[in-house]
């Protein structure tokens, strides 16, 4: 009985330092863990400045947009000139041409 009694006592023992070693382990990582979350931003965070970013992407795309519409629609003015005005030069030489077998 007494040789029962002290084998449980060993066993208690060798649980009870197991217990205080995982102990240890699990509150050295709980300090490495609060060291590098103390490291991050607090305010400015990687997602808001991520945010941040995003936005001034996206107010930029919409002005960039606006403006490539206005050029197109300047491009497609500016190519309905030209046609006219080469529909018209090529009136007036035909009219040459003309004048010029006539005479």
């Amino acid at each position: 009985m007494v040789a029962s009694v002290q084998q449980q006592i060993h066993v208690l023992a060798a649980e009870s330092r197991n217990i205080d070693d995982q102990r240890r382990q699990l509150n050295a990582r709980r300090d490495r863990l609060d060291a590098s979350a103390a490291s991050w931003p607090r305010r400015h965070g990687p997602a808001e400045e991520l945010n941040t970013q995003f936005a001034v992407a996206e107010e930029a795309h919409v002005v960039t947009d606006a403006r490539l519409h206005e050029l197109t629609d300047q491009v497609a003015r500016a190519r309905r000139r030209t046609s006219r005005r080469q529909e018209q030069v090529n009136a007036e030489r035909a009219s040459q041409s003309d004048n010029q077998r006539a005479a």
